[in-house]
């Protein structure tokens, strides 16, 4: 409760504390960290001794601790106090530690697998050949997702990952997740719901947010912005898309600031502005160039377009001339080849769920860059407004300008009359 005095406070005694701190509890991860990055020989005085020691979660705690510090540049001051014992094997031993391979890196006791792990009733995982994972596997997997991730994923997930066909695990986290929640969700297994930002797809993000925006509403605003997080791990397009939308728009405002304050990073990390993010947050949902798609049947094929609110209609399409606009996509018929008309019916079905989220968010960005006389450098213009497959059908029902730079705002070496685009125009 009173760990926030110890970051005035350089102490040797306090270290194991914080170690703790960041190495196991999550509330607290960024208080013990900040505490070890403004104390950092006080650290390691501490924790040289028992992160080379016998094998327990002190150990575990001092090593994550100091490999924390090793990766913001403080290698050379733990070497300088670990040579302080005067023993070469000391820095041997302290080098080995560091260097660890990250399949050795798991905590020293681990829990049993909990009371929803029923695996057997869920999707399997499939290797790349298509063969499914056995249930002796699935437990080991089970206890691999419920190692702590204070300092990274464990990397056996990782080969996971990559051994396994990607839809197969998101399916398996997404059953995990599940079980999770109607065990009353727990919060010393939350790792249920984290691990969906290591195995989640597009469908992951969206079966999860509705999820999110009501969560805050059921006292559980903690384990919403654990699923901000969630949705900043998988990382897509249409994930981000869906936590800026949160951050946009929840009637839940501390929610709706924690999103905004994970968009703002996910921005830094990728050196833009939320409002240059922004601009390539919208997906192409699988469109084509012109931003269309082609919806196949068999017999029979539809062309997707979309009218001035973003809103999908279809037109028949035979030998690539358009036919008579439709206002839904017709239902298959017995003639159709089955295979094709039902993955054509769902791809329009995510397609309309998608857009409609997006027209929201595209439609008030656009209202929001006229009001603050935003303009954009022409090619970023090109590539991600008026060439983007979606967000081109409301940009050509702007009004645009074309701006010289003024000369106050041109860097250097920067073109003086580099041409920038402005909407100025309401929709017609």
């Amino acid at each position: 409760e009173n760990l926030g005095i110890a970051l005035h406070l350089g102490a040797v005694e306090l270290a194991p504390i914080a170690a703790r701190a960041y190495a196991k509890l999550k509330s607290l991860r960024g208080t013990g960290r900040e505490w070890l990055r403004r104390f950092p020989e006080h650290a390691a005085c501490a924790l040289i001794a028992p992160a080379l020691g016998k094998r327990n979660e002190a150990r575990d705690c001092a090593a994550a601790s100091l490999r924390y510090l090793a990766s913001i540049g403080k290698l050379a001051l733990i070497e300088e106090v670990a040579s302080r014992y005067d023993l070469p094997e000391v820095l041997t031993a302290l080098h080995a530690m560091l260097d660890e391979s990250p399949l050795d890196r798991y905590p020293a006791k681990r829990a049993a697998l909990p009371g929803f792990w029923k695996p057997g009733g869920w999707h399997r995982p499939l290797l790349q050949d298509g063969k499914a994972l056995p249930d002796a596997a699935l437990d080991a997997l089970g206890t691999m997702m419920m190692f702590p991730t204070n300092e990274e994923v464990y990397a056996g997930l990782h080969q996971v990952k990559a051994a396994c066909t990607p839809q197969s695990l998101a399916d398996f986290a997404w059953d995990c997740f599940s079980g999770w929640l109607n065990a009353s969700a727990p919060s010393k297994d939350s790792w249920a719901l984290s691990n969906l930002g290591l195995f989640g797809q597009d469908d992951t993000a969206r079966k999860l947010t509705p999820f999110i925006r009501a969560w805050p509403g059921e006292a559980a605003h903690a384990r919403a912005v654990m699923g901000l997080d969630v949705l900043a791990a998988i990382g897509s397009d249409v994930a981000l898309m869906l936590l800026n939308g949160i951050a946009q728009k929840v009637k839940f405002k501390g929610l709706q600031d924690k999103a905004r304050e994970k968009i703002d990073q996910v921005a830094e990390a990728r050196g833009l502005s939320p409002e240059e993010l922004a601009d390539r947050l919208a997906p192409d949902l699988g469109l084509d160039a012109q931003g269309s798609m082609l919806l196949d049947f068999g017999p029979r094929a539809y062309k997707v377009g979309f009218d001035e609110s973003l809103k999908p209609y279809v037109r028949e399409w035979q030998d690539g001339t358009p036919g008579a606009r439709l206002p839904d996509l017709p239902k298959p018929k017995k003639t159709d080849d089955a295979a094709m008309a039902a993955d054509a019916v769902e791809r329009f079905k995510l397609l309309k769920k998608d857009a409609r989220t997006i027209a929201s968010q595209q439609v008030l960005r656009l209202g929001l860059a006229m009001c603050a006389r935003r303009r954009w450098n022409t090619d970023v213009f090109a590539q991600f407004i008026a060439g983007h497959p979606l967000v081109r059908h409301l940009v050509r029902r702007l009004v645009w300008g074309v701006y010289a730079m003024p000369l106050e705002t041109v860097g250097e070496g920067e073109d003086a009359h580099e041409q920038v685009a402005s909407y100025g125009g309401e929709l017609l």
